[in-house]
């Protein structure tokens, strides 16, 4: 990102918002089932792995 290139701070917060997307999307692609495991207070990452099925919970 080039500063210089930044018409106000709207542009500005919008790259910031664009890399920590980016950012949060690269752990989490990662990191999924820990993160899961976290932050539903699960006992094992097996528990974690089994739960995720998709968008939410109930999809198979």
């Amino acid at each position: 990102m080039e500063l210089s290139w930044i018409d106000g701070v709207e542009d500005g917060m919008a790259s910031e918002e664009r890399m920590l997307a980016h950012a949060i999307a690269k752990v989490a692609k990662v990191h999924r089932e820990r993160i899961l495991m976290v932050m539903l207070g699960l006992g094992s990452i097996r528990e974690a792995a089994f739960r995720f099925r998709g968008p939410n919970l109930l999809t198979p």
